[in-house]
């Protein structure tokens, strides 16, 4: 009994940790809602994310579009569903099912769980229409990378 209770456990951690994150709210310690969102990407240069309430785009900058990189055609994956942008030049489609929205006055913090490269963002203000920009990095390192991010707010 013991052992099907902890394989059963194990199936629950592996399905968490292959599917992704899923959205999350909770309240915080003076009762304000804050939230989660995971995103992954497979990333070969520079390319910037942008999220503006339940709307995520991309800006490409440099080698090899997100997820097209040596023949692969590998999905985004945002709280655990799965996009694949269609592209315009530099900018991608819009994916419209973020789900938390990002408020435009969100306070946020990113942390790369996983890649190699340089991360930084830009805040949403009223400056940028409420819109979180995540700029990815990996222009040094020969080959593409898998990035996981989460974004709390």
């Amino acid at each position: 009994m013991v052992k099907r209770g902890l394989i059963g456990l194990m199936v629950v951690a592996l399905g968490w940790g292959l599917v992704g994150c899923r959205s999350m709210r909770t309240e915080g310690a003076a009762g304000e809602q804050t939230a989660k969102i995971r995103i992954k990407a497979l990333i070969d240069g520079a390319d910037t994310i942008h999220i503006q309430g339940n709307r995520v785009w991309y800006k490409h900058h440099a080698y090899q579009l997100p997820g097209l990189s040596d023949g692969l055609n590998e999905p985004t994956i945002i709280n655990g569903r799965e996009w694949r942008p269609n592209w315009v030049g530099d900018e991608s489609s819009v994916f419209e099912e973020l789900d938390p929205p990002l408020p435009p006055d969100a306070r946020v913090t990113v942390e790369r769980v996983r890649g190699r490269g340089r991360i930084f963002w830009e805040q949403p203000s009223p400056e940028n229409n409420g819109t979180l920009k995540i700029t990815i990095d990996d222009r040094g390192p020969n080959a593409a990378a898998w990035y996981v991010l989460d974004i709390d707010w």
